[in-house]
């Protein structure tokens, strides 16, 4: 197997970033290359060909959608305007209802203010408490499992001792 040094890999070279930087000569040798070729950059489309597919176009839309959106789309069946921020309210409101209380400014756990979760246990499904981001992702990564978060506590006291 060859290597190369850093910035010599052949298939690289004049290459930089923002793709092959070719020079004029080389680029008109590649045009008389290509001449009589039918992947031909030069050739164009007749007009017979043109008409052809218009006509394709229009038998069969759907075929040559090409990722028009919305109305546009010929698959378009009307939609609905989606509100995220409606969405987003009506869920929090579900949650403040579920948990029989309003989500409060900061983590029931640490204190700390910021962008508060509803907590729950993943067996009942019954609401636990509203705690951070870095609290609920601690006591997910210790899998709900209380014991396991007692011998972390312990062992982080133990550490401490010794400072």
């Amino acid at each position: 197997m060859a290597y190369y040094k850093k910035g010599s890999i052949p298939w690289n070279k004049g290459r930089k970033g923002g793709g092959w930087k070719l020079s004029e000569k080389t680029r008109q040798k590649m045009r008389e290359r290509m001449k009589g070729n039918k992947f031909s950059l030069d050739k164009k489309h007749t007009e017979n060909t043109k008409r052809k597919m218009s006509e394709a176009h229009k038998k069969n839309p759907t075929k040559y959608w090409l990722g028009k959106k919305g109305e546009l789309n010929p698959n378009w069946k009307g939609g609905h305007k989606y509100n995220w921020l409606e969405s987003k309210e009506k869920l929090l409101k579900n949650k403040e209802k579920l948990a029989g209380r309003k989500r409060p400014e900061e983590c029931e756990i640490c204190g700390s203010v910021g962008r508060i979760f509803f907590d729950h246990n993943h067996k009942t499904g019954k609401f636990r408490g509203w705690i951070c981001v870095r609290c609920n992702t601690a006591i997910g990564m210790a899998k709900d499992n209380s014991e396991l978060l007692m011998a972390m506590a312990d062992y982080l006291k133990k550490s401490n001792e010794f400072k």
